[in-house]
């Protein structure tokens, strides 16, 4: 499990601090204590940032669980926090999950094999517009997204420009052909994307 230690923390660090100065203290102040070996510490400044639903304090209680620092190594834990943090848009969250299942660590809701299908939903012009599309889809289909990691692929349109595509999976192919109808019969765009595409 240590393997994924760094590349939870490269996640992390990639994501950025985005909260109001002292949460954003704060979020340091647990950083610190875990790049230093102090789980216990680290764990006492989180804990009142969870309960409040701070999306990088659960995130990073995520990755405590994710990697056994401090708690028993507990996928599943991780899991749930890793969702509750991608649910209030926290990009590491999102990516956390999308690794871990690439990984085989763990599957979506339900235990099915992920297959390796995706839906493409939109497409954009900035990759971070990419990011607040996928917000916004996730809050008006949440219960149809919900299991579903983001993909924000570049791709150069057929006037040069570098355009990205909203794509979000893995699925099996029966699951993503589902998805699509459903989506499609409440007026929202939806392409199938093989995984070999």
């Amino acid at each position: 499990m240590r393997g994924l230690v760094g590349a939870v923390w490269g996640l992390m660090l990639a994501a950025g601090f985005a909260a109001a100065p002292a949460v954003a203290a704060e979020h340091q102040m647990a950083t610190s204590k875990i790049k230093q070996g102090d789980f216990a510490a680290a764990h006492r400044l989180l804990a009142p940032l969870v309960e409040a639903g701070d999306a990088e304090a659960i995130y990073l209680l995520g990755t405590l669980h994710a990697n056994g620092e401090g708690v028993p190594t507990d996928l599943g834990r991780a899991r749930e926090l890793f969702q509750a943090a991608a649910d209030k848009g926290h990009l590491g969250a999102q990516q956390q999950l999308q690794a871990m299942r690439q990984l085989g660590l763990i599957t979506p809701p339900g235990g099915a094999a992920p297959g390796g299908w995706r839906v493409q939903l939109a497409t954009v012009l900035h990759e971070t517009a990419g990011e607040a599309e996928w917000r916004r889809l996730r809050r008006l289909y949440r219960e149809e997204l919900a299991a579903l990691s983001l993909s924000v692929l570049p791709f150069n349109s057929a006037a040069g420009d570098t355009l990205y595509r909203i794509q979000a999976g893995p699925l099996t192919e029966g699951a993503a052909r589902a998805l699509c109808q459903t989506l499609k019969e409440r007026q929202q765009t939806c392409r199938l994307i093989r995984p070999s595409e």
